[in-house]
């Protein structure tokens, strides 16, 4: 988005030489739209706070891909019953 914004700007700018009002209104036409798009920014993202940095970004995917992996803890029900079963029949 950024580099397209670059590209725009120069001929955005070259309109003008001919008129100035054409210019002053998409500048302040985008300008809006993106002080519209910012202040939706928290009821977008539901109100978690965003990473500031690559690092922050890299420990939060970590941390999930690390929840993921790690297998749920078995309940105490679960644990007693096959306990019962390797006092009883040996195996698991």
């Amino acid at each position: 988005m950024g580099r397209i914004a670059g590209m725009a700007t120069d001929h955005v700018a070259v309109m003008a030489h001919d008129d100035v009002v054409p210019p002053i209104l998409i500048y302040g036409l985008v300008s809006l739209t993106a002080a519209l798009a910012s202040h939706l920014l928290p009821i977008e993202t539901g109100g978690v706070a965003l990473p500031e940095n690559a690092d922050e970004v890299a420990h939060e995917l970590e941390e999930q891909h690390h929840q993921a992996s790690t297998p749920a803890p078995a309940s105490p029900g679960a644990v007693s019953a096959v306990l019962d079963r390797v006092a009883n029949e040996g195996t698991v």
